[in-house]
């Protein structure tokens, strides 16, 4: 073991592997550590500094420069030319050294590791093999691991022998496999993932199955062990909790193997299958949908479970408008907002029609009807003049996201009609369906956009008129969705901003100037934000304005797991949002200013809970710092 020690890549299993390394290494021998990451440096140098000289570098090319050997274990090829090829602060960039072993462990194309290697080779920076690794971060940290070696085994060869007692280190030497030639490991490798990748995926079916059908989870196990079913990965990493002990999901998934992982992985699979023309049973496609669908299918839980974020104190027992909301039953509710002037922002169909219908019924004496499209626009406007001759109608196609055109519209509704008493932001863009590292970066911002900058633009526009005149109500159409953290982070983002905005408006403008914002969950409603996701999932003609992208990566998974997160909900009538949004603007819940509501919950438990709502400030995000605080508080 001659010559110090480099390690690059310091993610779950290469700090296991990295940590094996420096154990085994003499005491005298230093090892130097990098990865992008620097906590985890350092997380290192704490944990086995004890061991010997261990120090934290800046970049790949500082770890090739003091030592003769070089691990490395890196998420995806682009990562391995980039520690290995980058000019400036890659390997490449380290002095010249034709006897510097190299080993790289990470799962890669085998492409990419015969042109990584070639070129180092060419350029005098070492001898490089990959030695992709197989067993997990179990096998890492029992020192367990089994190598599949891109070269052929000889003992006369220095390289092979350095390379052999390098892995002695992490691995068992009967579970090495000399494959031959560069990217040959790789390409073991990546065999054996597409095997252990799809098997997991018919491990998590066939559980389900069995479990759905009323056997117990354990003793299901025990059947499928004992019987043909039997697999390693059934035994290690069943992904039902509580089945396997030692199985990251009985764990709660610490040093899992993350779901784009195993895409990464699979993908490569199908993709080597087809360079040397075999047509793979599944491809690409398929696969990662199936993958996807089984993490949106955790996720469907968790929305289940987040579904109510009020808690039992508000029962979510509602479907539609009732009694209490409805101004076509409901004669109070009828001449509630008599004389008012209302802008509905997001007004072209669904939820923001509704709204405008139920805001005509209720008496606006004006009501500006703003939507992406103009038609649509119109179209409401034209239902809202049907329901009531009386009431003055204005309609423009508006992009919220720009706010020199709010500005400009709203002025000329300030203009005409005089007050602006309601402004309901309604506008939104669904997300995709996606964990972060798989969506695309423009719809991302864009879903975070309409709904963010939106909200922004609109009451930037009306605050001045609603200050002047020193009353107003701003209404939000949030989500339930602001109230969960597993996929659709955009829309999450999007949503919890809303939130927090009505609540940071209420404490600048409602003891000043007499103006209330709230934010609310309008349901689970039938609108484009799931048909057009249910059309594209079920081969049906999709619109040229589809909110799925046809050019996009992705976008068909997306939409399949929308679809299959949402199809068995109970839809809610988009009237139920109406009406609380119509009791909102008459002022009978101003006392909930700054704070969030469902149109699920009966208006009568929020009256009915009032004193508890104030003096306990509920129905509003916060940060729990111990059971009894819980900042920032919300003075009404």
């Amino acid at each position: 073991m001659s010559g110090d020690y480099g390690f690059i890549g310091l993610g779950a299993m290469g700090y296991a592997m990295a940590g094996m390394v420096r154990k085994s290494l003499p005491k005298e021998t230093t090892m130097y550590i990098y990865d992008v990451y620097a906590p985890s440096c350092e997380r290192f140098v704490s944990e086995f500094g004890s061991h010997g000289p261990t120090v934290s570098v800046g970049s790949a090319k500082e770890c090739a420069t003091k030592t003769k050997t070089v691990i490395s274990i890196v998420p995806t090829g682009a990562n391995v030319r980039e520690v290995y090829l980058d000019t400036e602060r890659g390997v490449m960039a380290a002095p010249m050294d034709s006897q510097r072993l190299i080993l790289e462990c990470s799962t890669i194309e085998s492409e990419v590791a015969r042109e990584v290697g070639r070129e180092l080779v060419q350029a005098e920076r070492g001898t490089y093999i990959d030695t992709p690794v197989s067993g997990g971060v179990p096998a890492a940290e029992a020192r367990t691991l089994s190598f599949l070696i891109g070269r052929a085994w000889n003992e006369e060869d220095d390289m092979s022998v350095r390379a052999q007692q390098c892995m002695e280190m992490m691995g068992q030497k009967k579970k090495f496999f000399w494959c031959g030639n560069l990217g040959a490991g790789l390409a073991a490798k990546i065999s054996n993932n597409y095997i252990s990748c799809s098997v997991l995926l018919v491990i998590a079916e066939a559980m389900a199955v069995g479990v759905r059908s009323g056997i117990d989870p354990k003793l299901l196990q025990a059947v499928i062990h004992n019987s043909t079913g039997q697999s390693f990965m059934g035994d290690h990493v069943n992904p039902v909790p509580g089945v396997v002990a030692h199985a990251p999901s009985s764990n709660n998934w610490k040093l899992g193997f993350k779901t784009q992982m195993m895409i990464k992985d699979i993908s490569l699979g199908v993709e080597a299958a087809k360079r040397v023309g075999i047509e793979p049973l599944v491809d690409t496609f398929n696969i990662v949908f199936a993958l996807l669908g089984l993490s949106f299918r955790l996720f469907e839980i968790d929305r289940n479970e987040m579904s109510n974020p009020l808690g039992n104190k508000f029962p979510r027992d509602q479907h539609d408008c009732y009694y209490a909301t409805d101004p076509r039953i409901n004669e109070d509710v009828k001449t509630s907002l008599l004389g008012k002037n209302a802008i509905v922002i997001g007004a072209g169909r669904g939820i923001g029609r509704a709204c405008c219908e139920f805001l005509v019924l209720a008496g606006v004496k004006s009501i500006a009807c703003l939507a992406l499209e103009a038609t649509e626009a119109q179209e409401t406007a034209g239902i809202c003049h049907d329901l009531s001759s009386n009431v003055q109608v204005f309609s423009a196609a508006l992009d919220v996201r720009d706010f020199v055109a709010v500005e400009k519209l709203v002025a000329e509704i300030h203009s005409q009609f005089g007050l602006i008493e309601i402004l309901l932001m309604n506008a939104g863009r669904p997300p995709q369906f996606l964990p972060t590292s798989l969506t695309d970066p423009d719809i991302w911002w864009q879903t975070v956009s309409v709904s963010m900058k939106g909200a922004y633009n609109a009451v930037r526009a009306v605050l001045p008129v609603m200050q002047k005149q020193k009353e107003g109500r701003i209404i939000f159409t949030s989500s339930s969705g602001a109230h969960t953290n597993i996929g659709m982070s955009s829309y999450v983002l999007a949503k919890l901003s809303q939130v927090r905005f009505a609540e940071i408006l209420h404490v600048e403008n409602c003891q000043s100037y007499g103006i209330r914002t709230f934010a609310f969950n309008p349901g689970c409603v039938r609108t484009r934000f799931f048909t057009d996701f249910e059309d594209k999932s079920l081969g049906r003609e999709v619109s040229q304005d589809s909110y799925v992208a046809k050019d996009v990566p992705l976008e068909d998974i997306s939409a399949h797991n929308a679809y299959t997160a949402l199809k068995d909900q109970h839809f809610d009538s988009p009237y139920m949002a109406a009406g609380l949004v119509t009791v909102l603007a008459s002022g009978k819940l101003d006392f909930m200013s700054g704070r969030y509501l469902d149109a699920a919950v009966d208006v009568k438990h929020y009256l009915e809970s009032r004193n508890d709502i104030l003096e306990k400030d509920l129905c509003r995000v916060r940060l729990v710092l111990d059971h009894t605080e819980l900042i920032p508080h919300c003075d009404n």
